[in-house]
């Protein structure tokens, strides 16, 4: 036998996160911290291991609720790309770094094609909506438990 071969995904790649987080940032309509972008990222592709719908994006997984420090590093790489690409800008706030999308960011959400883009935008839109008037972090916290930093 030759030398084994290891498959990469590009699901848990910081492409294929920012390609999320532009569909996200699009979904939300306002600046997001990473710490918020990370959070509804894992809740809205694990939405079934959250109890907020009949299947998880990716597939089931015994780690869909453990994985929140590689999905936050994963962001903040997304991020920092989506950034000096002109998709996303810095919005600095008395409470921390938020990001938004710039015009062209939205251009390319709106153009992202396929099904797991449509139900991905709708995944991060029901999950604003169980969201509604609550604090976002709060309930990012109380549903990830994660531990993690917040708005750094």
């Amino acid at each position: 036998m030759g030398e084994m071969t290891m498959l990469h995904s590009n699901l848990d790649t910081p492409y294929e996160t920012s390609l999320r987080a532009l569909l996200l940032l699009a979904a939300l309509r306002e600046p997001a911290s990473v710490y918020q972008i990370a959070g509804i990222d894992m809740v809205a592709v694990n939405a079934k291991a959250y109890g907020l719908d009949d299947r998880n994006l990716n597939g089931d997984h015994r780690f869909a609720k453990t994985e929140f420090d590689a999905r936050w590093n994963l962001t903040e790489e997304a991020i920092k790309q989506l950034t000096l690409k002109g998709l996303t800008q810095l919005v600095l706030r008395p409470n921390g770094y938020f990001y938004s999308l710039t015009d062209s960011g939205q251009q390319v959400a709106n153009r992202l094609p396929g099904s797991y883009a449509a139900d991905y935008f709708a995944s991060c839109r029901e999950i604003l909506e169980q969201v509604g008037e609550k604090n976002l972090e709060a309930w990012l916290s109380s549903m990830i438990d994660d531990k993690a930093r917040r708005n750094v």
